[in-house]
């Protein structure tokens, strides 16, 4: 016979799953992260530049297969590299793109994720940038890759969860723009800019 401790203990097991559930294979979500991004800049060959960067996101995503934990959506992120690791006045940077959300259901509390994303717009303007002589320059550059993140979601109240996430971006960078005293230069430079993330949110699923 089953005591009533057991029926408690099985109809919360069941409640908590349900919850999980329902929460885990939201058909919409909206995401908002804030974190720290650094970048190794090595453009045709010249030492690698560590540059800092906060990071502002945003994402959503819509699941079209309920049963399937697999959402596809957009992101867009605003990042602010440190001036001073680019040796500039000013430095400002947007990337937006696709977003495809992975998860593992129905783990009480914590839920395991992946993320791969992919901008399709990204340009870096860097204005600035002392050349001597009384010169400045102002770069623009447009950086492109695959980014991939790993991360937790944390549920504590319902279609709510908490979001920590680390990634690692694997982008090419070239310079589309260059300036020297506001008058356009030629130049073909290109190279890599890989970069780690650390970032946590706020998800709200419906």
């Amino acid at each position: 016979m089953i005591t009533l401790t057991k029926k408690i203990f099985i109809s919360w097991s069941l409640m908590t799953l349900l919850l999980q559930g329902t929460q885990a294979f939201a058909l919409i979500d909206a995401q908002a992260y804030v974190g720290r991004k650094w970048y190794q800049f090595e453009v045709d060959g010249s030492p690698k530049r560590g540059v800092g960067a906060t990071v502002v996101e945003f994402a959503g995503h819509i699941d079209p297969i309920p049963l399937i934990p697999l959402a596809v959506g957009l992101f867009a992120s605003s990042i602010s590299p440190s001036a001073d690791d680019l040796r500039a006045s000013s430095a400002s940077f947007m990337q937006v793109g696709l977003d495809v959300h992975a998860w593992i259901p129905l783990i009480p509390i914590l839920t395991p994720y992946v993320r791969v994303k992919y901008p399709f717009l990204g340009d870096l303007k860097v204005s600035g940038q002392a050349l001597g002589g009384g010169n400045t320059a102002e770069t623009t550059y447009k950086l492109t890759g695959a980014q991939v993140d790993v991360g937790a979601k944390f549920s504590f109240l319902p279609l709510v969860k908490i979001l920590v996430q680390a990634g690692r971006s694997m982008d090419t960078i070239e310079i589309s723009e260059y300036k020297v005293n506001g008058a356009k230069q030629t130049t073909t430079a290109s190279g890599k800019a890989p970069a780690n993330s650390v970032l946590v949110g706020v998800e709200i699923g419906i």
